[in-house]
């Protein structure tokens, strides 16, 4: 297949992806042309659509507007480039997190290690008239300290 019959293909293809997915009929994408002025039998559309014949900038345009289209979605890219810029965008959201997550670890860590300081510090004295709170919040404490220190590394 030469250049020119794959690019009208992909483009046809494309065409007829984005019209089943807005659930437009060639029937109907040709009605709405004739309203923009493009007139556009269903019958060149299925030609356009399987690659046969080739669109004029004008349909293109007129299409994409309807479709809720830029011209050049309409135009095939570089399916290996697209994948690799896909994949590139995933690795930084990736590399992002962890940074995002390795600086939360640092403030957890910090934030225990607070908490087991005030824990160590507290004395039956420091309770007042709240004995059962301050047992509670140690206990809370306590279980915290515990399940922190049992999950690192």
């Amino acid at each position: 297949m030469s250049f020119e019959e794959d690019l009208n293909k992909g483009i046809g293809e494309r065409l007829q992806e984005q019209r089943v997915k807005l659930k437009h009929t060639q029937a109907s994408l040709a009605h709405l042309l004739m309203r923009m002025g493009v007139p556009l039998a269903q019958q060149t559309i299925a030609k356009i659509e399987n690659g046969s014949r080739p669109m004029k900038l004008a349909e293109a345009q007129a299409i994409a507007t309807i479709l809720g289209l830029e011209v050049q979605d309409l135009v095939p890219g570089d399916e290996a480039e697209e994948k690799l810029y896909q994949l590139e965008l995933l690795i930084a959201d990736v590399v992002d997190l962890r940074e995002r997550l390795l600086e939360l670890g640092v403030r957890e860590r910090h934030a225990v290690d607070k908490l087991k300081e005030c824990v160590a510090e507290i004395k039956v004295t420091d309770y007042g008239d709240r004995p059962g709170e301050f047992a509670t919040a140690i206990g809370t404490a306590t279980n915290l300290i515990e399940q922190h220190d049992d999950s690192a590394p």
